[in-house]
């Protein structure tokens, strides 16, 4: 079965994928360069102001600025969170339907048991605050997971996009 939908689906996804790997070496390279550009110590706080007031929006030490930065740190974790969530909505809000006009069937007939585990571990992850538990045990592609707080690696994020690119929906029995 070559559906367009599905083609075009896994090609936005691939270039999210792209983008992500790119943020993480980006966020590498910013936290190398920070204390020197900065001219700071790690004592300091990083400052975020209001361009027209002055007002400190946020701050952060520089010591915690710098952690977070780190490959697949915390900021990471904050990203991959997002493209998980992006990738999901993507699917479920535009290219499942355009997928069900291609087949003829009403959109939620159309089945994928990657995106399922995607919509699994999305939901965990906006409503659970990160954590999985009983629904680990619906996984049926995205298995690697253990019990707890979903800790998104660029390892993982490259066998999740792996997993996109193989994917193969079907039509539910009805």
């Amino acid at each position: 079965m070559d559906l367009k939908s599905l083609a075009e689906f896994k090609d936005v996804t691939q270039r999210f994928h792209s983008s992500y790997h790119l943020a993480n070496i980006a966020l590498s390279d910013l936290s190398e360069n920070l204390l020197s550009k900065d001219n700071k110590s790690a004592y300091d706080d990083f400052i975020i102001r209001d361009k027209n007031s002055n007002e400190v929006i946020s701050k952060v030490s520089y010591f915690h600025t710098l952690k977070g930065l780190k490959h697949d740190g915390p900021i990471s974790q904050v990203i991959a969170h997002g493209f998980l969530n992006w990738i999901y909505a993507a699917w479920n809000d535009k290219y499942r339907e355009l997928i069900s006009k291609e087949l003829g069937v009403n959109c939620n007939e159309v089945m994928c048991n990657v995106m399922g585990d995607i919509r699994i571990l999305r939901n965990s992850i906006s409503h659970d605050f990160g954590f999985i538990e009983a629904d680990l045990i619906k996984l049926t592609e995205l298995t690697w997971f253990p019990k707890g707080r979903i800790i998104l690696m660029s390892e993982d994020m490259d066998k999740i996009q792996i997993k996109i690119n193989q994917m193969v929906v079907y039509i539910k029995n009805t």
